[in-house]
C-alpha cells in the first residue's frame, strides 16, 4: 500500500488524485500528515500542492459529474472524518472510470458513503445557520455573539 500524505486543504487532496493518476499507484492511502501513522514496509509519497494539478482533476471531474456531484465531493472532503479521503478517491475512480452517471449507484460503497456523509454535512451547515445568528460590523465583518 502507498501512503500519500498531503496538506488537508482540499487543492492537496486533488494534487494526491492526480499523483494517484501519474505515479499509477494501485493500493493508495491518502491522509495528512495528522492522520499518517506509519508503516515500515512502506515509503510515504508527500504530495506537492499545485494549482495546475488540482485544476485538472478538477475539470476531469466536471466533465463526469453534476454541480449536484461536485458539491457532494467538496461537503464530503469538509466533513473532515477520519479516512474519507480514501473513499473520496475510490468514488473518482469510479466516477472516472464509467461512462454512466454514478450518483446513485449506491450498491458501490463509495457511493453511498459520499452521499451520506454530504447529507449531514449540509444538514449540520443548515442547523448552524438556523441557531447562530451574525451581526455585521462597521467594517463589514460578520461576528456572532
Amino acid at each position: 500500500m502507498q501512503s500519500l500524505i498531503y496538506d488537508g486543504s482540499f487543492d492537496g487532496f486533488l494534487c494526491a488524485v492526480f499523483d494517484v493518476y501519474y505515479y499509477k499507484f494501485q493500493n493508495a492511502d491518502i491522509c495528512t500528515g495528522e492522520g499518517f501513522n506509519g508503516n515500515i514496509f512502506d515509503q510515504p509519497h508527500i504530495v506537492q500542492t499545485q494549482k495546475n494539478n488540482s485544476e485538472r482533476v478538477w475539470k476531469s471531474l466536471e466533465k463526469k459529474l453534476s454541480k449536484d456531484a461536485q458539491s457532494q465531493l467538496y461537503r464530503t472532503f469538509l466533513s473532515e472524518l477520519p479516512g474519507i479521503e480514501n473513499s473520496l478517491l475510490q468514488y473518482i475512480q469510479y466516477a472516472l472510470k464509467n461512462d454512466k452517471d454514478i450518483t446513485k449507484d449506491f450498491s458501490h460503497p463509495a457511493v453511498l458513503t459520499i452521499t451520506q456523509t454530504a447529507k449531514k454535512v449540509y444538514t449540520e451547515k443548515h442547523r448552524m445557520e438556523a441557531f447562530v445568528r451574525f451581526q455585521k460590523t462597521a467594517d463589514d465583518l460578520y461576528f456572532s455573539i
